[in-house]
């Protein structure tokens, strides 16, 4: 089964249940799927929001999964890290990025308002007004 799910990660929604359970094939039907439907299934269905392992994978994958795990871990600073570390295409205009899903305290975390912003400048729209009149914030945005 985790080699069909290497080959296609919706194969795993076909699986047993028994097998939608096992760790390894988890991880590999999240590390090869970049469909936000495939990975919230996986994280529900396994009831995973809150694997820090699981999740800082699926982030990598699906940066915007980030809306559907646990409150812990958007309040988890190598998995904010991680979801806000994801470039935008033009086809995402509009889009601020996962930072809109951390918590409250994350977003006001000037480290992760600048690397969001870096990888994103939409993202400013996500931070607090206090930081958004930061020097360091203002030049990473312009620049």
């Amino acid at each position: 089964m985790k080699e069909a799910v290497k080959q296609n990660s919706e194969a795993y929604c076909y699986a047993s249940d028994l097998l939608q359970q096992d760790k390894d094939i988890i991880l590999a039907a999240i590390q090869n799927t970049h469909s936000m439907d495939t990975m919230v299934h996986i994280l529900q269905h396994t009831q995973l929001q809150d694997d820090k392992d699981i999740v800082l994978v699926a982030v990598k994958q699906v940066n915007m999964v980030l809306e559907h795990v646990s409150d812990r871990l958007k309040n988890d600073r190598d998995v904010v890290l991680e979801a806000v570390k994801h470039k935008y295409t033009e086809s995402h205009n509009e889009c601020v990025g996962a930072l809109q899903f951390a918590s409250i305290e994350l977003r006001n975390d000037k480290q992760i308002a600048l690397t969001a912003i870096q990888y994103n400048k939409k993202a400013i729209r996500a931070i607090p007004k206090t930081l958004k009149m930061d020097p360091d914030v203002i030049n990473v945005y312009v620049s």
